[in-house]
């Protein structure tokens, strides 16, 4: 009875790949079909969107300094098209899920730089699970 109380819902936790996408979506199938419901998703280890350019620019931009000779400055355009390519695909992917479960809560836990296993990085965890705004109450989206 407890499990079907309206005040008991379930968080999706995922990554952005396609099979764990796949996997978490049949999971919320199956909630569904049970008449559990699906509060949240946390999307983990989220590649960063590094800036608001598109992929088109940052290549077009490539294309430009490497037609001037300036090789390095070509690789470096080059490889940020391929990073925001990459974050621009696993957001394709999330929406797939967001849009079966039909919630509006998602939080986006980001490709952090060593795994979580001790109390320091739990805390920074912490801070893109329950994030503060400006208001010093938590956030989501």
């Amino acid at each position: 009875a407890l499990l079907h109380a309206p005040s008991t819902r379930f968080v999706l936790v995922t990554s952005p790949q396609r099979e764990t996408i796949v996997e978490a979506t049949w999971f919320a199938e199956q909630l569904d079909t049970q008449g559990f419901g699906v509060a949240a998703t946390v999307a983990n280890r989220m590649f960063p969107r590094f800036g608001d350019g598109s992929v088109a620019d940052a290549t077009r931009r490539a294309d430009a300094a490497a037609g001037r000779g300036a090789d390095d400055v070509a690789a470096l355009w080059q490889n940020l098209a391929e990073m925001r390519q990459r974050a621009d695909t696993e957001r394709a992917e999330l929406a797939r899920l967001v849009e079966r479960v039909g919630h509006t809560t998602l939080v986006d836990v980001p490709l952090l730089a060593d795994d979580v296993h001790d109390i320091a990085a739990l805390e920074i965890l912490g801070t893109h699970l329950f994030p503060i705004d400006d208001t010093g109450s938590g956030s989501a989206r």
